[in-house]
């Protein structure tokens, strides 16, 4: 929800007349490249996704400004006070954005389309080598608290 109306605010800054060279098509771009050069498979499977939100984005920007942006400004606050919310109060700790602000903006987004994707069974051989990474990192926090 984050990423998406923030594409969708970001389709407001326009580079060329037609409106659709726009800091939104600029950060699917970046984030495509990124994606791709973090892992190949992955990352093309995510760049037409993200081609799509960033299309979709813009066009309700185009049609419907006014309300398009309060409702993607109000979605964003309300999306980010969850985000502390649930951290806050569920994780316990703070959330990476206060860690690394690049990690929240950029790899936040990668990690919730590579878990959805390996729910539908995609890349299941990166998800249980993770999954043993987290077994052995988190066990070793709790020895070190301990």
């Amino acid at each position: 929800m984050i990423l998406y109306t923030s594409l969708l605010l970001g389709s407001k800054l326009t580079f060329d007349k037609s409106g659709y060279l726009n800091l939104s098509v600029l950060t699917a771009i970046y984030y495509a490249i990124y994606y791709i050069a973090l892992d190949v498979q992955f990352g093309l499977l995510a760049t037409p996704i993200l081609g799509l939100m960033v299309t979709t984005a813009t066009k309700l920007e185009r049609d419907y400004s006014g309300p398009a942006t309060k409702i993607a400004t109000g979605l964003f606050v309300f999306s980010w006070l969850a985000q502390f919310y649930g951290h806050r109060f569920y994780e316990h700790k703070a959330p990476a954005l206060l860690d690394n602000l690049s990690q929240a903006l950029v790899l936040a987004p990668f990690f919730v389309m590579f878990e959805i994707a390996s729910f539908l069974g995609f890349r299941q051989d990166i998800l249980k080598k993770v999954d043993e990474r987290i077994k052995v990192e988190s066990a070793a926090k709790y020895k070190k608290k301990a």
